[in-house]
């Protein structure tokens, strides 16, 4: 636990260590931080298309509501993971999130957003292949990149995504993962250090992503298989009668007569 303490405490040095390496390495700082800030724009522009364009369309799709309404009710989940950077710790309070809605069934609910929390990172999946296109283009290596490395990154990324720990700084690792899976023969450019030190304000924003992705694909399911509170009252209703019927016999004989009829 003392080494972890250490490590952490020491961080902030060895990032600014890092930074300052990658910075003397460049001859235009200008153009430096004006790529940093258009990767940060970008990744964040990816983000938002996901989650409130493609993925709306997706519930509209599914479930005949305003697909907006499902994700404000999710704004008190949407600001405990933009706060901690954890999936896993925010998972309570998107239970709580959902269960509040009164649209799902809490077993569906409690498997499906588990399950999420575990491997639903469309958040990563969306900037690991951004961040390793960015530290190709900034050290001026772009030209590695082709058709079969982009198709690469992008499988690479989605499967890394799905194995990525629900945990803050996840990220980090496997975007160097994914670099040598990629490009085994090219070693890591110093440009990832601008990776590290954008980190911890991107992975905020995936974990928001994560989260609010997660519950978008647990209403879907829950419509999809009929378990909604709905449905789940429904059945608790035709269970509840038909234990009367077995204790009353007039009870009984009125649903068979009443089915008769039908």
């Amino acid at each position: 636990m003392k080494m972890i303490t250490w490590v952490i405490a020491s961080t902030p040095i060895a990032i600014i260590s890092l930074l300052a390496s990658s910075i003397s390495a460049q001859s235009n700082l200008k153009l430096l931080v004006s790529d940093v800030g258009l990767f940060v724009l970008c990744v964040l522009l990816s983000l938002f298309v996901h989650t409130y364009i493609f993925y709306p369309i997706f519930l509209r799709s599914f479930v005949k509501t305003n697909p907006y309404k499902w994700i404000n009710k999710m704004a008190r989940a949407q600001t405990f993971a933009f706060g901690c950077a954890s999936s896993m710790a925010t998972l309570p309070v998107v239970m709580e999130c959902v269960d509040a809605t009164r649209e799902v069934s809490q077993p569906l609910s409690r498997f499906v957003l588990s399950l999420g929390a575990t491997i639903g990172m469309d958040g990563g999946a969306l900037v690991y292949p951004i961040s390793i296109v960015f530290m190709a283009e900034a050290e001026g290596i772009g030209h590695i990149i082709g058709t079969t490395e982009y198709f690469l990154i992008v499988l690479v990324s989605t499967i890394g995504a799905v194995g990525a720990g629900p945990v803050p700084a996840a990220g980090i690792v496997m975007t160097m993962t994914i670099w040598a899976s990629v490009f085994s023969s090219v070693p890591l450019p110093s440009t990832f250090a601008f990776i590290v030190a954008t980190d911890w304000f991107i992975d905020r924003f995936k974990t928001l992503v994560n989260v609010t992705c997660d519950t978008i694909v647990c209403r879907i399911v829950a419509e999809l298989v009929g378990e909604t509170i709905e449905d789940e009252d429904r059945v608790s209703l035709v269970s509840a009668v038909d234990d009367l019927a077995s204790h009353n016999p007039k009870v009984k004989k009125a649903l068979e007569s009443s089915n008769a009829r039908d």
